[in-house]
């Protein structure tokens, strides 16, 4: 590719970064997003959600760290482009566009979430399992490992795909079992010093067993649509299965296992890297007709993300916070009932929450007194609080 067509693919790539992160700003941030904004201790380990928190009072923080997020997840399209180098080049344009075409791709680009960023580290360990031209320093690939992991335990899944990366680059069998293993022996000392974070990891699944059985097998279907706008995932997982490699079959049966624990929409792009090995190996193999199988997929990617793409609604912290700004109000913000981490990261106020034990000192200390509980007027000496009208929830500020 000339170099002058690379530099236009990258702007072009930016462009589209930008139109999917402002449309994720018109909504506002989700409170998983915002627990990773402000790096919550829970649940992932603190690499990556750390650089997040200490960039916190950086002007447009949350506009930054979506065209971040953004940028990477597309420009990751040049790993696909690279391992496409032993194919014809029709075969290699419909490698790299189905990257680009996947609705998980499409729709999490501009997220803030852990699971892109173990994605992109699943999809360099697949480049360096597939690629023909073997990894040169296995060191470097034990250091994406360590990092990987201290982002996202999800990453964990991609452990197969690192011992085939490691086995291609290393012959020493010793210094692959250290690669391979000192950075899971950290991730579990790290593991041990919070344990409220495997608390939480570990009561999710429950939480899942509440939910019909029909709906969780659709739920889980559904993320694994996602992740290839159907038509990869389908050609994907057929390429993976058919391959008979233990390192792309054992990665694909573990994520597969996670995601039947806990099913979460964004965990759809951690299939996304594992989709496209599957469909190299069978261009590889030439069982596929590039131009029947792009034209197919572009119209399967329409009608997928379609039917997912969200409409994006202004969260409540957000429209409250909105509101909020036209009067003056100092203090603590009160909230009776449940609240997210999105109310932390959208108000200027300090938060805390409302109980009947509070002390009248912290309570008249307090400006605003926000109730996300059917109702809250009993709690309220309305000679002292003022309600705000036109607000979705019940808000009161000192008056």
């Amino acid at each position: 590719m000339r170099k002058h067509s690379v530099l236009t693919a990258i702007l072009l790539l930016e462009v589209l970064a930008l139109v999917l992160v402002f449309l994720q700003l018109s909504g506002g941030i989700s409170t998983d997003e915002a627990k990773y904004l402000l790096s919550i201790p829970y649940p992932h380990p603190p690499l990556v959600r750390s650089i997040l928190g200490w960039t916190a009072a950086m002007p447009y923080h949350e506009f930054f760290w979506r065209f971040v997020f953004a940028s990477f997840l597309l420009q990751a399209v040049w790993f696909v482009w690279d391992l496409g180098d032993v194919l014809k080049r029709p075969r290699r344009i419909a490698l790299t566009a189905s990257w680009l075409l996947s609705g998980a791709v499409v729709l999490q680009s501009g997220m803030i979430v852990m699971a892109t960023v173990a994605a992109l580290s699943g999809l360099i360990f697949l480049w360096w399992t597939l690629h023909p031209a073997p990894p040169k320093k296995p060191a470097i690939i034990a250091v994406l490992w360590l990092a990987a992991l201290f982002t996202a335990y999800q990453s964990a899944v991609y452990v197969p795909l690192v011992l085939a990366a490691l086995l291609r680059a290393e012959k020493s069998k010793y210094k692959i079992f250290l690669y391979l293993c000192i950075p899971i022996a950290l991730l579990c000392l790290y593991s041990l010093t919070n344990p409220y974070a495997l608390a939480i990891m570990f009561s999710v699944p429950g939480q899942e067993t509440v939910i019909p059985p029909f709906t969780r097998f659709v739920n889980i279907s559904w993320v694994w649509i996602v992740a290839g706008s159907g038509l990869l995932s389908l050609i994907g997982t057929i390429g993976i299965l058919s391959s008979m490699r233990l390192d792309l079959v054992a990665s694909f049966g573990m994520l597969l296992g996670f995601v039947v624990l806990t099913t979460r929409d964004y965990d759809a792009i951690l299939f996304t890297p594992l989709l496209i090995g599957g469909l190299f190996l069978l261009f590889c193999k030439r069982r596929l007709t590039p131009s029947i199988f792009l034209t197919a997929h572009v119209a399967s990617a329409a009608v997928v993300i379609f039917l997912s793409f969200p409409s994006f609604p202004e969260t409540l912290a957000r429209a409250h916070i909105r509101a909020l700004s036209k009067y003056q109000v100092s203090g603590t913000m009160l909230i009776n009932g449940f609240f997210g981490h999105d109310w932390q990261y959208e108000s200027p106020l300090p938060i805390r929450r409302f109980s009947q034990q509070l002390s009248a000192e912290a309570e008249a200390k307090a400006g605003v007194f926000v109730c996300t509980k059917i109702n809250c007027e009993d709690d309220v000496d309305t000679e002292h609080w003022q309600k705000l009208v036109g607000t979705p929830l019940e808000v009161w500020v000192r008056k």
